[in-house]
């Protein structure tokens, strides 16, 4: 029974990652469909609407959307996931009042501020409702064990209905109010779709508390913290740069932010490896947990440095795909590189984090956490105002390798714990000569944007899979006997 049980929670996180990475792929072609539609300056602008609606999300939700998996999962009478479901989406409701009469008291100030159209505001209203009850529907999902249908709704269908409803309007009419319609009513049909899914398991069942509203919500509050954090920081860096610079800027910054979501798609398979570490502490395993840390981080090197080596190489290719001439930004090159390096020291160094989470010092963690927001914040004000896009390159990096680089002390100090070495950093090295030999490949091709990017991108792994099979093959050996052991168990 419990071997059935794994089994299926394996296939289930196949599942996952596959719908993820359908969803991916759907979205970054949504972007890209975006982008060459409406201008960069305009993308910039659409990029600000939907960080504005994500940060006014958090507050309605006050954590539960995290919260109430765990609480539905918890329990295995009907009435009361219902109950969890109900609370939460009273507590939502009010919370939202509150959020949309004060936005729309200070709808004027804030969309002047950005350089927006008052007129959005109404759609913000809506997308703001809309978002809010979709976060909840699906964390409940999510404690009803049915991630799978989860990510359907939120990843693979909202991505495919964005990229058919756009390219047939686009192909009509084009316009930033146009494109935010197309993009809320999307949003709208999702969650109409998941309510009545719900009501029709759920419409004839009574509802009986399964505890205090003030437990729920004492529950809840941590997260809220920790959510707020997390999304302010993604729309920090677009918030500073629209109001100093502009959002020509901040349409930039978005096409740096949807390459690095792929880079973040060579990590999340990883993710699956953090529970065994948080058994091998709680066993008192340390031997065996410095050398799966050691080997899980040396394969996510491996996965992760070619691909920012060819998106460095290719980078008027990569821009071109987005509508964008590379001579149109100073310094274009450096920018993304330096962009670029935040996201690769932190998948690389990131599970140092993740152990701080998984232990009895998760607070350390929300205490990092804090310091990476206020460094976020201090620096953004004071480098992109002096160096616009290049400031907010060097914010983004700089914050990100010092709070990780803090992670991994206290890894050392928490857990005597530093599994980085010599391959790491010969892996980091390789780098090096391997842009030279991709920009000297791509400079004796010639040939077009994607025929560039897929030739260096393959030259990159070939010459990195070779290396990492040539110095770690027994230790990769031994990674990959260790996760199917744990897999078989």
């Amino acid at each position: 029974m419990e071997s059935e049980s794994k089994n299926r929670f394996f296939k289930g996180t196949l599942y996952v990652f596959i719908i993820k990475l359908l969803g991916a792929g759907l979205a970054f072609l949504t972007q890209v469909i975006l982008s060459k539609s409406l201008g960069i300056e305009s993308y910039g602008s659409l990029s600000i609407f939907l960080s504005l609606a994500n940060i006014m999300i958090v507050l309605p939700l006050i954590g539960m959307d995290t919260a109430i998996i765990r609480s539905v999962a918890g329990t295995d009478e009907k009435n009361q996931r219902k109950w969890f479901l109900t609370i939460s989406l009273k507590i939502t409701t009010l919370l939202l009042a509150i959020v949309l009469l004060t936005l729309w008291i200070g709808k004027s100030i804030i969309f002047s501020s950005f350089d927006l159209d008052p007129e959005l505001g109404i759609y913000l209203v809506l997308y703001v409702i809309v978002l809010s009850y979709s976060k909840i529907l699906d964390g409940f999902f999510q404690g009803e064990k049915k991630t799978v249908l989860a990510n359907i709704f939120s990843s693979f269908l909202n991505n495919l209905m964005k990229v058919v409803l756009l390219v047939a309007v686009f192909s009509i009419t084009l316009g930033l109010q146009t494109t935010v319609i197309v993009l809320l009513a999307v949003e709208m049909v999702l969650v109409f779709i998941r309510l009545i899914y719900v009501a029709k398991g759920y419409l004839d069942v009574t509802t009986q508390p399964k505890g205090q509203v003030k437990e729920y919500v004492r529950y809840s509050i941590p997260l809220f913290f920790v959510a707020s954090i997390s999304i302010v920081l993604l729309s920090l860096d677009k918030f500073i740069l629209s109001y100093m610079m502009g959002n020509f800027e901040v349409g930039i910054l978005r096409i740096f932010e949807n390459y690095a979501a792929i880079l973040a798609l060579f990590v999340s398979p990883f993710v699956t490896m953090w529970p065994i570490m948080s058994e091998y502490y709680q066993k008192n395993k340390m031997d065996d947990l410095k050398e799966l840390f050691k080997q899980s981080t040396l394969v996510i090197a491996t996965l992760i440095l070619p691909a920012w080596v060819t998106l460095t190489v290719c980078t008027e290719e990569i821009l071109e795909i987005f509508g964008v001439n590379a001579t149109q930004v100073d310094n274009i090159r450096l920018i993304m590189f330096l962009f670029f390096l935040g996201t690769v020291y932190d998948a690389i160094i990131g599970p140092a984090g993740a152990l701080l989470s998984m232990t009895k010092y998760s607070k350390i963690n929300l205490i990092n956490n804090i310091l990476l927001f206020a460094l976020n914040v201090v620096l953004s004000v004071i480098l992109i105002s002096k160096m616009g896009l290049l400031g907010a390159a060097i914010s983004f990096s700089a914050s990100k390798i010092f709070i990780n680089t803090l992670n991994v002390y206290q890894n050392k100090r928490l857990f005597n714990l530093f599994p980085y070495g010599k391959l790491h950093l010969l892996l980091i090295a390789v780098g090096i000569p391997i842009y030279y030999i991709g920009t000297a490949t791509k400079a004796y091709l010639n040939a077009g944007t994607i025929i560039n990017i897929a030739v260096v991108g393959v030259l990159a792994y070939l010459l990195y899979f070779g290396l990492f099979i040539l110095i770690n093959r027994e230790s990769a050996k031994k990674l990959w006997l260790q996760v199917k052991k744990k897999k078989n168990a």
